[in-house]
């Protein structure tokens, strides 16, 4: 093969190279993460008097995360079999033994020392994060997170959701209380909840389920505009020290 041949081949390759990593690129920006999320307390008859405990204690619920295609999943369900499953293709693993492990009691002991430890370290940085954020020479750099935070979870709430069943808290005055906040939200509630009163009883019959997505492009996009601000920054740099 002539020189030219070689160098042909090799510019071939690095495109096909360049193409194949935009495509990946392109892939983890824009294919959104999906979750599902549904719950239901079954409370058919209800009670006389209110036992939180009692009133939760048909509760079932599951909750999946699913990106690129199912090719990568996290689900959960309670009751369950206890794990949080976590598929990678055609590989399962249990999230809760990957963040566990097996200690003797001495190593036990110095682990509650040293969690001890970190938590007073963790107070102590939460002190000073406090003291920080309400310092004027901050105000801009507080009103800019805001901002982002207020985007973050516009863009993480669910797209579609519904929550319905029977509600009452043992009272007529308070399930009326109940209604009439429901009645204030249901312009912007109508179509998502149905909501029937309990009158003299406490009753927790409901079901519900909400599904949305978010790109990772569009998380990346607010944190890079946290990143870029100089106020945050420099806010930031106040804390690491």
């Amino acid at each position: 093969m002539s020189a030219g041949g070689i160098f042909l081949f090799l510019i071939k390759a690095v495109g096909i190279i360049a193409l194949a990593l935009l495509f990946v690129l392109l892939l983890v920006l824009f294919v959104p993460i999906k979750y599902r999320l549904a719950f239901s307390n079954e409370d058919p008859e209800g009670t006389d008097t209110f036992d939180g405990l009692n009133a939760i204690k048909n509760l079932k619920a599951k909750a999946a995360v699913t990106w690129l295609f199912p090719f990568l999943s996290v689900r959960a369900a309670v009751p369950g079999d206890g794990k949080v499953d976590l598929r990678i293709l055609w590989l399962h693993y249990d999230l809760l033994d990957l963040f566990s492990g097996k200690d003797g009691e001495e190593e036990k002991d110095g682990r509650n020392e040293e969690k001890k430890d970190r938590r007073r370290a963790l107070m102590r940085r939460i002190r000073k994060v406090w003291k920080t954020i309400q310092s004027p020479s901050f105000a801009p750099a507080v009103r800019t997170c805001i901002g982002s935070a207020g985007h973050l979870i516009a863009v993480l709430l669910p797209k579609k959701w519904t929550l319905k069943g029977t509600v009452g808290l043992g009272d007529p005055a308070a399930s009326g209380r109940v209604m009439e906040l429901y009645g204030m939200m249901y312009p912007w509630v109508c179509g998502h909840v149905q909501i029937s009163p309990e009158w003299m009883l406490y009753r927790f019959d409901l079901q519900g389920s909400a599904q949305g997505k978010v790109t990772v492009f569009s998380l990346v996009r607010i944190f890079l505009r946290l990143y870029m601000d100089k106020d945050v920054r420099r806010m930031m740099h106040r804390f690491r020290k």
